[in-house]
């Protein structure tokens, strides 16, 4: 598949289509990632979930030479995806002031976060 493009079930996906198509910049989250906005810690803490996982979708796509290694990546491209769509409903450090309503969607959507974020770095 010289495209770039991996195909799953013969056809390529949605989702990894438009993240092969738009979602190239290298400067994802910058504003939150340096604090030059007003975004808070669970904001944060997505974008950096966000650019490890940007490199991990890079890494393995690169390295897929396989089926079974193709539709893994295009399965991890499809969850950056997801993640990255999640957080685009909460514009400007919206995330955050959303949070602020309830400690208990707080607290599950951080340790989510975590997860995320521990999984990305340990690769397990």
């Amino acid at each position: 598949m010289m495209s770039g493009k991996v195909a799953v079930g013969g056809t390529a996906s949605y989702t990894n289509q438009w993240i092969d198509d738009n979602f190239k910049s290298s400067t994802l989250g910058e504003a939150a990632i340096t604090g030059t906005e007003d975004y808070g810690f669970a904001a944060r803490l997505h974008t950096a979930c966000l650019r490890i996982f940007k490199l991990v979708s890079h890494y393995t796509c690169r390295v897929s030479i396989f089926q079974k290694e193709a539709t893994q990546a295009a399965n991890v491209k499809e969850e950056l995806g997801r993640l990255y769509l999640w957080g685009e409903s909460f514009p400007d450090g919206d995330l955050d002031r959303a949070l602020e309503q309830s400690d208990e969607i707080r607290n599950n959507v951080l340790d989510l976060l975590r997860g995320i974020g521990e999984t990305l770095i340990r690769g397990k």
